[in-house]
């Protein structure tokens, strides 16, 4: 019944009144849509920030076993 009362409300809308409706349905879904998308834009930076840390971390590590490898080399060598 209440599917019914909905098509008896939008039928005697006018035509007018249904493309403003329309309109605005339109443009929440637009921003509904984009304001999505800033949110994962924000979540992939975060998300890339640890990454570059973690990576970070790793190059300092494997500089230091470098170092000490050089170290030891050395020491052989002498």
């Amino acid at each position: 019944m209440l599917f019914c009362t909905r098509i008896l409300i939008i039928h005697q809308t006018k035509p007018k009144q249904m493309k403003k409706i329309f309109a605005l349905l339109t443009i929440a879904g637009m921003l509904f849509f984009f304001g999505c998308g800033s949110a994962n834009q924000e979540t992939a930076a975060e998300e890339v920030e640890a990454v570059e840390e973690v990576v970070q971390e790793g190059v300092e590590e494997v500089e230091e076993i470098a170092d000490e490898a050089v170290e030891d080399v050395e020491e052989v060598i002498e």
